[in-house]
């Protein structure tokens, strides 16, 4: 029986392997072929949660699979110009089937809708309508994840969270193997795959991702929810964990991007603080090991990015300065959705700070509505404190120096996987009421 488990578990693993490396190769290989994958690998894992979970919950740990590679489009093109990924469509046909099966009306559909009617009000003001629309197209997939969330709360299967966080494991470790590969192909072989940047001072991998900020941030994900479980799980060893995170801070510094190492280390920071204050031993240890460790991995990432200042802004403060200044012009509404506009109309880059950009962009109506469901989420679910709590406030800590942090996917998953986590909770609290 478990030989037949782990065999079962290694084709998991190889349709998955297989599946990442066509898409990071996906500029060489042709787009009916990745087409046919994509659909090929939705086929096989959901026939294969069927066995054990409804419709929406196989939907759900799809979209756990999908989610590294949705950046990529289902022909394996570039998002920017074919804006249609398996991961939004399996979103899609979650949400019309929950819709169907077990709407519940909550807050965070009345402010999903109250949103949606400020995004086709300020279309009027875009200057690009498609560039708006494809905007508008990712927040309001990324919002969604509140509603969907929602729906879970009351109704699911309680082994549900585990299997999520066993493919969210996978995917990053699968990820970090693919910028190894990237970097070789690159450094070793002179052949650039994925997306690969050249900037004077470094080199910047993202894998089969679009933003090398997301990709790292999605790397120290792993390490945060690793360095968690370990503390609280007394199953995953010293050893396991060292192998783990070796191979997770591995692939932060390969990828040569600060924002996710950074958050990771203040946050894991301030997560081995409060629970050696409880005397915890695990973390006295952590925290004693990383007081070590840390300036070592610090020197190598200012080295790999040319002797780069620790704190050196990369010219944010002059485009938050300047974003907080167009703002000032039109504080109500801001300048419309669209990303492009930024450089095409106002000469700036986008600014590196999700309340700075969408201030800029949505005005105090819109930057409003969007905090809005954060804090009705917070007021769902604050109470069941859990690991993907923590999870969740690294990504907001890193979003204070990345852009558009919803486009980013891997915050949808762990919105939802908070909102599941809950469900335990509530379960068990209504078993001890009865």
């Amino acid at each position: 029986m478990n030989q037949k488990k782990t065999e079962k578990k290694l084709e998991e693993l190889l349709i998955m392997f297989i599946y990442s490396i066509c898409i990071l190769f996906a500029k060489s290989i042709n787009s009916i072929l990745i087409f046919a994958l994509g659909i090929i690998l939705i086929t096989y894992f959901f026939k294969k949660f069927k066995k054990d979970y409804n419709n929406e919950e196989a939907l759900v740990l799809i979209m756990c699979i999908l989610m590294p590679t949705s950046f990529v489009s289902i022909l394996g093109t570039n998002y920017g110009k074919l804006p249609i990924t398996w991961f939004h469509i399996i979103t899609l046909i979650l949400l019309i089937i929950l819709v169907k099966d077990r709407f519940r009306v909550g807050p965070s559909l009345i402010i999903i809708m109250l949103f949606s009617i400020f995004c086709v009000a300020s279309l009027f003001i875009s200057n690009n309508i498609f560039n708006a629309l494809k905007q508008i197209m990712t927040i309001f997939i990324f919002m969604l994840s509140f509603f969907i969330g929602e729906q879970f709360v009351y109704k699911c299967n309680i082994k549900l969270e585990k299997k999520m966080k066993y493919y969210y494991y996978i995917n990053i470790y699968i990820f970090v193997i693919m910028i190894f590969i990237q970097k070789i192909f690159y450094e070793n072989l002179f052949v650039k795959i994925g997306y690969t940047e050249v900037y004077a001072n470094r080199i910047v991998y993202a894998a089969y991702m679009s933003d090398f900020s997301f990709s790292n941030l999605y790397v120290a994900t792993g390490a945060l929810l690793l360095l968690i479980d370990f503390i609280r799980n007394k199953r995953i060893s010293l050893v396991r964990f060292i192998i783990g995170q070796f191979i997770l801070i591995s692939g932060l510094i390969a990828i040569n991007s600060r924002t996710g190492l950074y958050a990771f280390i203040v946050i894991a920071g301030l997560y081995l603080i409060i629970n050696s204050i409880r005397l915890n031993y695990k973390s006295m240890i952590i925290a004693f090991i990383g007081v070590i460790t840390i300036p070592f991995i610090l020197e190598i990432v200012l080295e790999l990015r040319g002797g780069q200042n620790l704190l050196d802004s990369s010219g944010r403060v002059g485009s938050y300065i300047e974003a907080l200044r167009i703002f000032s012009q039109r504080p109500l509404i801001g300048i419309g959705f669209g990303i492009e506009q930024f450089v095409t109309t106002y000469n700036i880059g986008v600014p590196h700070n999700i309340i700075v950009q969408y201030l800029c962009q949505m005005g105090i109506i819109g930057t409003t509505l969007f905090i809005s469901i954060f804090i009705q989420f917070y007021k769902k679910v604050y109470r069941y404190n859990n690991e993907y709590s923590w999870i969740l406030l690294m990504i907001l800590v890193g979003a204070l120096a990345i852009p558009d942090i919803p486009s980013s996917r891997f915050l949808s998953i762990i919105i939802i996987m908070i909102f599941i986590k809950a469900s335990e909770n509530i379960f068990k609290e209504v078993k001890y009421e009865k």
